[in-house]
């Protein structure tokens, strides 16, 4: 092959991918460091269980994700994931600009590279609840899920183009220590129960933190399934099912 039709090939090639969009992140980080504020990290983040569709067929064409970690006064960071950085059940990516998604599918991020376990952490700081003599100081945050599908143009399916949310309200008791890096006794991995509800499950049972957290969700629906949580608008919506949450001291 000569010169000139090998870069008509490579044009081609180029004409038919899909367009790299570069990972988007969004932070209001400014609540200073002090005795009574920690650190929450959401950390190791891979995929997501899909819970609902959103559309009237069974399937949705799922564009981006966005996960959004929110502290006390308005700190907050978020980070979102455009296809053809996502995939079903770990397979093989989508050629296009959306991924169908299924119940019961689970969606992978997978902006990562080899040993890298990183990409999608992100922190807010946050201030210590007093809960009294029977509960003690807690610290409370949120965890949002947005899964966006594709307008209706030109589908056979209604409802596309909406967002679906799920939004996590997490409240954990204050680490026993008061240690400013995440380690053991103040880190909880992110699981699911049986009934999709998230459950934190500490990595040091004896790090004085009490028990598994479990947060459930509700439906687009409104339907509660569990305290604690909320779903929005009739779009695919994604339970958390893998990561970590540290909770650290930011007194010195």
């Amino acid at each position: 092959m000569n010169k000139f039709y090998k870069f008509v090939a490579v044009v081609g090639l180029l004409a038919c991918a899909p367009s790299i969009q570069a990972q988007e992140r969004e932070r209001n980080n400014d609540m200073p460091s002090g005795a009574g504020i920690w650190r929450i990290e959401l950390r190791d983040l891979e995929r997501f269980l899909a819970t609902s569709s959103g559309d009237t067929d069974g399937v949705s064409e799922m564009h981006w994700v966005r996960v959004r970690l929110t502290g006390r006064e308005g700190q907050s960071q978020s980070v979102t994931e455009t296809n053809p950085f996502l995939s079903i059940d770990g397979g093989t990516t989508s050629s296009g600009n959306s991924i169908n998604v299924r119940p019961n599918d689970e969606v992978h991020l997978e902006r990562f590279t080899d040993g890298q376990t990183d990409t999608y952490n992100m922190w807010v700081h946050t201030a210590e609840l007093t809960g009294g003599d029977i509960e003690g100081p807690r610290l409370r945050f949120e965890i949002r899920v947005d899964a966006h599908e594709l307008d209706c143009a030109g589908d056979r399916a209604c409802r596309r183009g909406s967002t679906g949310a799920v939004t996590y309200v997490v409240t954990i008791p204050v680490p026993a220590r008061r240690d400013n890096t995440c380690n053991a006794h103040n880190t909880y991995r992110i699981t699911r129960a049986a009934n999709t509800n998230m459950v934190l499950e500490p990595l040091n049972a004896a790090s004085g933190r009490g028990n598994a957290v479990t947060v459930g969700y509700t439906t687009s629906g409104g339907h509660i399934v569990s305290l604690g949580a909320r779903g929005e608008n009739s779009g695919v919506e994604l339970a958390m099912i893998n990561g970590r949450v540290c909770a650290a001291w930011t007194g010195g």
